[in-house]
């Protein structure tokens, strides 16, 4: 075939490598109407293959990254007002494929990854004031991820449809316009899964569609999506805590928020202090029990004023009265944090205003499950806005051994919870503060795990995060 001097610019490059060795390669191709870069770091194992074409304007890339070892990869596209980027960072087995279609319209770009060990794969598009975001990441595991995109003139949207599975995983899925942010995350730190099916979509208005769940099928469904979707400052964050096979105590969170920008950051990014919420002053929440889902063993009322002491916890230690009923009335009733009540409620919780108490049947190793509803934005002590927490839900797992402790001193047992303990922890969600890690903080109550440990009093940290949302 004879190229004329037209050609040269219509077709810029045929490019195919095979066998890469272990080194860094940069490929860069453009045109007026488009451009691309793509930078590899791969292992001496690793096979690559990568063909990119541009003719009448269009541009169209694909390539196969396959192998083992430590590798890197990222692709970047440009057409017109839009971009595009994808990564993979992996150490272990990787298949990995990246398509991507350009012009001056915009840009259709596409990623597949199965990856074990570790590994993290992410794509963002941009065109105008509008992004959105796909992303997944495992540690000691596996990740299969497929991830699509597309972005135009004002608009972009992105999917995934992600399984993660190992000793710690997360997804995250974002949109941000001129007018809102909408994000959805979630995340586990012990052997667990998540599964995600997501839409996020931004032009003069962000959303997130779709559904997340955790490996117990607890999570954030589609109804719950598009309600949040529909209604800035609303959100949802769902905390689970679990046991391991190996008997380790995990936690996942997963989160969906719809905020207005101002020039706010985007909602899904995590805030300074371990809060995500909090509640109206002097909120005055009461707590519903009902006695038929409190297991057969134990006694109602000596469970109900377990819970009503958790919640006096937090209020004694700010001046808010943050639960109905004086602080120093610690048993159940109407008036008071907790109240009795005759009947069962729904296994999964619902919005309908009103705060249940309850123990229900969960999946094998999980603790506890508490649902947490926000409407609207108020500020707290400490001068930033935070959103509104308007209910929150918590189911105890029926299926493991419960008992109340006679002393905050009481010995601890990695296969009996104490009532009272964990119900501090989760009232701790319910005021608006979220979980700590890290060995210096298992004292707190708010440490994101328990081995039975009876734990009935707030720790200094406790104590600041609850008076950055409301004062001492």
């Amino acid at each position: 075939m004879v190229f004329r001097s037209s050609d040269l610019i219509a077709i810029c490059a045929i490019m195919i490598l095979f066998a890469v060795p272990a080194m860094g390669i940069s490929v860069n191709c453009a045109t007026n109407e488009a451009s691309s870069s793509a930078s590899y770091d791969l292992d001496a194992s690793t096979l690559l293959s990568n063909k990119d074409i541009f003719v009448d304007g269009k541009h169209s890339h694909t390539s196969l990254v396959s192998g083992s070892g430590d590798n890197e990869y990222s692709y970047q596209e440009s057409a017109g007002q839009s971009t595009a980027e994808s990564s993979i960072d992996s150490s272990g087995q990787l298949v990995s494929t990246t398509s991507a279609l350009a012009s001056d319209d915009g840009i259709i770009q596409n990623q597949n990854v199965e990856g074990s060990g570790n590994a993290t794969a992410s794509l963002q598009g941009q065109s105008d004031t509008t992004t959105t975001e796909q992303g997944s990441t495992v540690s000691n595991g596996d990740l299969s991820t497929s991830t699509s995109l597309t972005t135009g003139k004002g608009y972009s949207i992105s999917t995934q449809s992600t399984h993660v599975e190992g000793d710690s995983g997360a997804i995250i899925s974002g949109s941000v316009s001129p007018e809102n942010a909408m994000g959805v995350t979630g995340s586990y730190d012990k052997k667990n899964s998540l599964d995600a099916n997501l839409i996020a979509a931004a032009a003069e208005s962000a959303g997130v569609y779709g559904t997340t769940q955790a490996s117990d099928g607890q999570g954030i469904g589609s109804s719950a999506l598009q309600d949040i979707a529909s209604n800035d400052g609303t959100g949802l964050e769902v905390n689970g805590c679990y046991m391991t096979s190996s008997q380790d105590i995990g936690e996942y969170t997963i989160k969906a928020a719809n905020a207005r920008i101002h020039g706010r950051r985007a909602p899904w990014i995590e805030p300074p202090y371990k809060t995500f919420a909090k509640l109206d002053d002097n909120a005055q929440v009461h707590l519903l029990l009902y006695d038929s889902d409190i297991p057969s063993y134990l006694d109602a009322e000596t469970i109900a004023t377990a819970i009503s002491n958790g919640a006096n916890e937090w209020d004694i230690n700010t001046n808010q009265n943050l639960f109905m009923g004086d602080d120093n009335a610690n048993a159940q009733g109407s008036s008071n944090a907790v109240e009795l009540v005759s009947g069962s409620t729904s296994s999964t919780p619902d919005k309908d205003n009103l705060w249940t108490e309850a123990w229900t049947s969960l999946s094998s190793g999980t603790i506890g499950v508490t649902y947490i509803w926000t409407s609207g934005i108020s500020m707290g002590y400490d001068g930033r806005y935070h959103s509104t927490i308007t209910e929150t839900d918590c189911r105890y797992n029926s299926d493991l051994t419960w008992s109340t402790a006679a002393t905050s001193e009481s010995s601890s047992s990695n296969t009996i919870y104490d009532v009272r303990t964990i119900a501090t922890h989760e009232l701790g969600h319910t005021v608006g503060l979220d979980d700590l890690y890290g060995y210096y903080n298992k004292d707190k109550i708010m440490y994101g795990y328990n081995d039975g440990s009876v734990k009935w009093y707030l720790r200094n940290g406790d104590k600041d995060g609850l008076t950055s949302l409301y004062g001492p």
